[in-house]
């Protein structure tokens, strides 16, 4: 069977091991033969990502768009979807984002056709708002980590665990509230637990009455994820 192509995106952790994977699925209505591909990423400061995605293969003559996905940085979840269309290019291919300070990113990329269909091979830059969203983590920004970003969580031990499972932990000085959470394969809190002021130490987390599956633990702090997710298998 012929089978269209689908964009994947894969995190992996700084051992380079997979965190989580994802499937653009086709957003409708989709041309025959229209491939959907996936440009670069960044990494906000909230650990979310955002990441261009478009269409190959499209007809001339259909003014399709290009799109700007914010993921969670734990799960791979969708949490936004951004639709941009352009006004000097039917059938655009968005390579590279790029960030210009904290509030806006230029998407470059490559245009094949005009308006009506009129074909062309010219170079495409648009200037994207990022006004709402948290700051672009730049190269720049971590030479000097925030204190948040010296926060995270070690390996879980036992995994696969039963019953429960202790979490390792480190926070940095000075900062406020923080939570281990537990978010099932699709992405829902399942288990909270209050992070201690100590600056580091082992939680113990209760699995009794969760289903067998994968989670993923994410370490919280204000609300947002800080350091890369922990996977955990839950035995019966």
């Amino acid at each position: 069977m012929n089978r269209p192509n689908m964009p994947l995106a894969v995190k992996v952790d700084a051992q380079l091991r997979p965190v989580w994977t994802r499937v653009e699925r086709y957003v409708p209505p989709r041309s025959f033969g229209a491939v959907g591909r996936y440009g670069n990423a960044v990494e906000l400061a909230d650990g979310s990502v955002l990441v261009l995605c478009y269409y190959a293969g499209t007809p001339a003559a259909e003014d399709r768009p290009f799109y700007l996905l914010r993921l969670d940085g734990a799960t791979g979840q969708l949490l936004q979807r951004h639709e941009f269309r352009s006004t000097i290019c039917n059938r655009m291919a968005a390579f590279q984002l790029l960030a210009d300070g904290d509030s806006a990113a230029y998407v470059l990329g490559a245009c094949s056709a005009g308006p009506g269909g009129a074909s062309v091979q010219a170079p495409y830059a648009a200037r994207l708002s990022l006004r709402g969203l948290p700051a672009v983590v730049t190269a720049g920004a971590s030479a000097r980590p925030r204190p948040a970003e010296a926060a995270g969580l070690g390996r879980p031990y036992p995994n696969p665990a039963a019953g429960a499972v202790r979490v390792p932990y480190r926070r940095a000085a000075g900062t406020g509230p923080a939570t281990l959470v537990l978010l099932d394969a699709l992405g829902r809190r399942v288990r909270r637990v209050p992070v201690p002021a100590a600056p580091g130490g082992t939680l113990a987390l209760p699995l009794a009455g969760l289903a067998a599956g994968l989670y993923w633990l994410r370490y919280e702090q204000a609300g947002a994820p800080v350091g890369p997710g922990r996977r955990l298998v839950v035995q019966p």
